[in-house]
């Protein structure tokens, strides 16, 4: 304090009126906003929804808005119409928590999931990132495999991308396989690889008999690349996630190639593959060793 100086008075909010509260949203000190919204909260007035609302459409600070939406959540009064303008909201981090609070009602309001799946091609990666996280809450499985491919197609050379596509799939990672192994436009893209690799793996892991013989199939068609060699690794990938399960594609060949000639084929075909791949100096180190893991498989 300068000689001759104040002390400023301590705040008291505490003490402070609803419309008091709500402005010190938009305080610039970040104690303010937070101790003002923790009063609104333990105040639970019903009389706050109208001027939070108000504060989402008119203020020009990110950080209130985001405030606001969370107060409203916290009372029960986060309507529809209030998420929308959210959705649309210029900040990115207002969008990707619109995102966040819209999933519990992706299933009842046609308007929000319309919105939400239409930010799979959000400019910002953030939000891209939250609309994959919360596909996984939606009920409507085909759209939501059709756009976590939109997300793949962009972004599937990101890691944490793909791990957030991949917790919304726990139960049609086969659907989103397939989306991926016959678009022609993913097949030209190389990052896209290991993106079809983790699904297959997850696949496997998850042991399902159905969807294992489904990704048989897929191989197939899986022409990333080297055709050959994507085949023999995604084959191996399968191994790797069954393995994880307690299972083995050895006694599941033996199991299921009887009796279906297009399944003994496609494993056929595999398998020469992999004999190909062991035997080719060009080959990579790793991919070789798995060739020559696969071969292990097979019945001589």
């Amino acid at each position: 304090i300068p000689d001759g100086g104040q002390a400023p008075s301590p705040p008291r909010l505490s003490l402070a009126t609803v419309s008091h509260l709500v402005a010190a949203l938009e305080h610039r000190n970040a104690w303010h906003r937070q101790t003002a919204q923790r009063l609104l909260v333990e105040r639970g007035d019903q009389e706050t929804a109208d001027p939070l609302r108000t504060l989402i459409r008119t203020t020009k600070r990110p950080q209130a808005c985001l405030h606001a939406l969370w107060t409203l959540d916290r009372l029960k009064s986060l309507d529809e119409t209030t998420l929308l303008i959210a959705l649309q909201h210029e900040h990115a981090a207002v969008r990707e928590h619109a995102v966040r609070l819209s999933e519990s009602r992706l299933d009842t309001v046609p308007t929000l999931l319309e919105k939400v799946l239409a930010m799979a091609r959000d400019e910002a990666m953030r939000v891209r990132f939250q609309v994959a996280l919360s596909l996984g809450a939606v009920s409507d499985r085909a759209a939501a495999v059709a756009t976590l491919a939109t997300i793949l197609r962009r972004d599937g050379n990101d890691h944490w991308m793909r791990l957030a596509v991949m917790t919304s799939v726990p139960h049609d990672a086969v659907d989103l396989l397939a989306v991926i192994v016959d678009d022609e436009q993913v097949n030209a893209d190389h990052h896209i690889h290991n993106a079809v690799l983790e699904l297959i793996e997850l696949v496997g892991a998850r042991g399902n008999p159905d969807e294992v013989l489904q990704v048989f199939r897929l191989m197939g068609r899986h022409t990333a690349g080297d055709a050959t060699g994507a085949r023999v690794e995604s084959l191996a990938r399968l191994t790797q996630g069954m393995a994880r399960a307690g299972r083995s594609v050895r006694h599941f060949v033996a199991a299921h190639r009887e009796g279906d000639g297009s399944l003994s084929d496609a494993i056929d075909a595999l398998l020469r593959d992999a004999a190909a791949v062991a035997l080719d100096e060009r080959a990579v180190i790793p991919l070789r060793l798995d060739a020559v893991r696969l071969r292990g498989q097979a019945d001589f």
